[in-house]
């Protein structure tokens, strides 16, 4: 039979691999916060272009988002020198939202940051003007509703929680860890050499 792991490296095999947990919890935390592109939300023809949108984060709640064009020619080729515009229209005709997407950090895409103040069905509209024409694309996307404030950010609280759970059940270990008397060498006296007279 194996030999049984003692009670102090049963616990440091387990803080390993709580530690490596830990670091997942955090990663998980911080990647909606990496300005990643989304998930496709319509794809089609916007006269002689063909539109992709992507929204972040998904499913699309009523606060912030983040939503990105990209804008191809007939041969599937990104065009880059177009005038990219995104509108929101929610029921109520008097509240439309309208953005200029810009350039953002990744090639031949454009973005806009929006805030969707309300849970409806809203009629996106996406238009593009270039050197070729013109054309608009539209879709429907429901807003959900928006998420309480313990259900956004549970886990970021979850992983100082842990750590702390980690550390009182080392100190707890710890003390119940028999203590080794550490042994002391015995003390050899110093012979005495007789003094010689001068």
């Amino acid at each position: 039979m194996p030999p049984r792991l003692s009670l102090c490296a049963r616990w440091k095999r387990w803080e390993t691999w709580s530690g490596i947990l830990a670091v997942f919890a955090g990663l998980a935390v911080s990647a909606p916060a990496r300005g990643d592109l989304g998930v496709l939300v319509a794809d089609g023809n916007a006269g002689p272009y063909r539109v992709s949108v992507l929204v972040a984060p998904v499913p699309v709640r009523a606060g912030p988002s983040q939503w990105s064009v990209l804008v191809q020619d007939a041969g599937g080729n990104p065009v880059d020198a177009v005038e990219v515009s995104l509108e929101w229209q929610p029921p109520d005709p008097h509240a439309g939202i309208l953005r200029v997407a810009t350039p953002g950090r990744h090639p031949f895409y454009r973005s806009s940051n929006v805030m969707l103040p309300k849970t409806a069905t809203w009629r996106v509209g996406v238009r593009v003007r270039g050197d070729e024409g013109s054309g608009r694309l539209a879709f429907d996307i429901h807003v959900a509703p928006r998420l309480g404030t313990w259900r956004t950010y549970w886990p970021a609280l979850l992983v100082p929680a842990l750590a702390l759970v980690l550390f009182l059940v080392h100190q707890f270990l710890k003390l119940r860890e028999p203590r080794v008397p550490r042994s002391r060498e015995p003390r050899v006296p110093r012979s005495r050499e007789p003094r010689v007279p001068g």
